[in-house]
């Protein structure tokens, strides 16, 4: 694979293997490559490729199509984004829609304005979504106090908000949500829920409420 580095300016129409870059870049959209590293700031229309890695800030104001989309940083994207497998530390932030094939797992913050789709889900930090479907599982859990003491991480610090979330099993703390629907829930940390539908457990601490509960399930109190 032929690597490709530019630091500061724009990268032009083209075909690359590896593309790096450095520094403030903009990215022409007429680009099609097979990996792309961003150190810096990079902006973009339209990115399609095999890997992304963030170590920075990527601002795309078009749609985003990786297979896997990985790093630490900021990535900003106007136009809805698929791709394979998603591991992201820092701010994700999408404002159409957001799809996953297998993993989304996100440490920080992901704020999405349509909708979310994925295998699994798993948040450290907080997320603010209108809708979340999951195959599989939900994972919601803030960070940890401690950090959260330090005046980098004071951003992080804000309850899980979801219009509605769809999954098979739930798992989360500090959630506001208006509708729930899965197998099993369980619910921490002030986490408050208007309308659940459980098929078999829900459990949750005594700091939590759930306004409305159908689906038959079992409901249990955690004494933690």
């Amino acid at each position: 694979m032929n690597t490709t580095v530019y630091e500061n300016g724009e990268v032009p129409a083209g075909q690359y293997g590896e593309l790096r870059t450095f520094g403030t870049v903009s990215i022409a959209d007429d680009v099609s490559l097979e990996s792309l590293s961003v150190q810096g700031v990079a902006t973009a229309h339209n990115v399609r490729g095999g890997v992304l890695v963030v170590d920075g800030t990527l601002i795309v104001s078009g749609s985003l199509r990786v297979h896997t989309l990985g790093g630490n940083g900021e990535l900003r994207v106007a136009g809805s984004v698929r791709t394979g497998r998603m591991q992201f530390t820092g701010l994700m932030q999408t404002e159409r829609e957001l799809r996953v094939i297998d993993s989304l797992d996100v440490s920080g913050i992901l704020r999405n304005g349509k909708r979310v789709d994925a295998n699994t889900v798993d948040v450290d930090g907080f997320m603010d979504v209108t809708l979340l479907h999951a195959v599989h599982t939900v994972r919601i859990e803030p960070l940890d106090t401690m950090m959260l003491s330090w005046e980098c991480f004071r951003q992080y610090d804000h309850a899980s908000t979801a219009g509605s979330i769809t999954c098979m099993d739930l798992e989360a703390r500090d959630l506001s949500c208006a509708k729930l629907k899965a197998r099993t829930v369980t619910l921490r940390g002030n986490s408050y829920v208007q309308d659940v539908n459980c098929a078999k457990t829900l459990k949750m601490d005594r700091s939590s409420v759930a306004l409305q509960v159908s689906g038959g399930c079992e409901r249990i109190t955690l004494n933690e």
